[in-house]
């Protein structure tokens, strides 16, 4: 018998979240169908929180305590909308999203995408090296300088080297890093009652800084290398099982979409508590000491020490270093997916390195660059809180348009075999969209009265 194309069979190594023979019943066989079942929606939920992240979330509590926590439960549905769309893409389509970009739309269409997320994944991983290599340098009292090139090296020899399924598995232990600041946040000892009534009760004002703050917690929220990523992880699911053509990819089933869903959104609830858990300390233990503006990673960790007897600072640097080293994977790996797709060049994570020579070589390149940039950075004294919360920024300034393209494509028959989006994956998208453009505009405007003089 000939099994549908997308749905797995009986005998599928593949087949996410089902049972198989002996892992039917019993704890190992409820925590083997959990495994298969989490994927690329935890790997790209825990990449959501990188350094950039944790930047612009602690930077939001120290400037403004509470004011912003209403934002987190906000942003839950939004970014969980987009990345299932992202998901149901490189799913339905067999292809990753550059790949659909590359095939059904103008090539205008892709060159815009690849400008923008190679300058918004560059920027963000030359940030995201500076603050792990910063966080090294806190622990070891080497400089940090010294660590910027010997990680970047070491994180491209893992993404070259190791198989897709080592990759995959390190990536998913690597979001355990992730937990050191839920355990910050409880030591911080908030006053509860206080963090959930700004949770539930929304405060916005228009100030420059808060609008800027708003930007970049949406930008380091829902960003563009995620909806790369996400889409290329599926399809990337898919070849590890055997379906290496489009063809055998193309199409899936109703159960695949509620595992892949249920991926997802945990991926996504992972990612925002772990934001709510480091603003609530920020917010509890910098607001309070008048530490409004952050400016290295070393003024971060020594106003954490406290925590615990001094925990605080290894939390927060092991929890940078994890959140690091699987974040620039992401990031380097979404911009050559786009690269791909646009020079036709063969992909991807999953395939060996001599058979795909210019993606790997692509991959190393942009860290690369993103490496002398992050030296320069470093050399020159800029400051790498403020280079984690602009990256943040520029993240919520472009991600606007790519999310009105991934809409078109999530509601184009064509492309997706059958499994387009209902009502309320648009409605989530279209208000994820209007909120990152609207606040986009009144930023661009209040930066250009303010550079008028007005």
């Amino acid at each position: 018998m000939r099994w549908p194309i997308g749905r797995p069979s009986p005998d599928d190594p593949d087949r996410r979240g089902e049972d198989r023979g002996d892992e039917r019943r019993g704890t190992a066989g409820v925590l083997k169908r959990i495994e298969r079942t989490l994927g690329p929606g935890l790997i790209t939920g825990a990449a959501d929180d990188d350094p950039s992240g944790i930047a612009t979330y602690s930077q939001a509590g120290a400037q403004f305590q509470y004011g912003l926590l209403w934002t987190v439960p906000l942003q839950l549905p939004l970014m969980a909308a987009v990345q299932f769309m992202c998901a149901r893409i490189g799913r339905a389509s067999g292809r990753d999203l550059a790949g659909v970009l590359a095939n059904h739309y103008p090539r205008a269409v892709l060159w815009f995408a690849a400008i923008v997320l190679l300058v918004a994944n560059i920027v963000n991983v030359a940030a995201d090296l500076q603050a792990v290599a910063a966080a090294l340098s806190i622990l070891t009292h080497v400089p940090t300088a010294v660590y910027i090139v010997p990680v970047a090296a070491g994180i491209v020899a893992l993404v070259v080297l190791a198989s897709y399924e080592r990759l995959r598995r390190y990536m998913r232990w690597s979001t355990l890093a992730l937990f050191a600041y839920v355990v910050a946040g409880l030591l911080a000892h908030p006053d509860w009652g206080q963090v959930l009534r700004a949770s539930v009760v929304p405060e916005f004002h228009f100030s420059t800084g808060y609008v800027q703050m708003f930007v970049a917690v949406f930008g380091t929220t829902i960003s563009p290398y995620l909806f790369f990523w996400q889409s290329a992880e599926e399809m990337e699911e898919e070849k590890a099982a055997g379906r290496t053509t489009v063809a055998s990819r193309r199409g899936t089933s109703p159960r695949v979409l509620r595992l892949i869903r249920a991926d997802t959104f945990f991926g996504m609830f992972l990612s925002q508590l772990i934001g709510f858990f480091v603003l609530v300390c920020a917010g509890a233990v910098m607001f309070p000491a008048g530490l409004r503006n952050v400016e290295t990673a070393q003024q971060a960790a020594l106003a954490l020490k406290p925590l615990g007897g001094g925990a605080g600072t290894v939390l927060f640097c092991v929890g940078l270093i994890g959140t690091g080293v699987l974040a620039i994977p992401t990031l380097a790996g979404g911009a050559s997916y786009v690269l791909a797709a646009l020079f036709g060049w063969r992909t991807g994570i999953g395939a060996k390195p001599r058979r795909a020579p210019k993606f790997y070589i692509s991959l190393a390149g942009a860290v690369a660059v993103a490496a002398a940039l992050a030296l320069g950075f470093q050399l020159t004294g800029v400051s790498v809180v403020a280079l984690l919360v602009g990256a943040a920024m520029l993240n919520g300034m472009l991600a606007p348009p790519l999310m009105i393209i991934i809409l078109l494509v999530a509601n184009n028959k064509t492309i997706m075999a059958g499994h387009t989006n209902g009502w309320l994956l648009n409605g989530l998208g279209i208000l994820a969209t209007a909120i990152m453009l609207a606040s986009t505009v009144v930023l661009l405007f209040q930066l250009a009265e303010s550079a008028l003089g007005g």
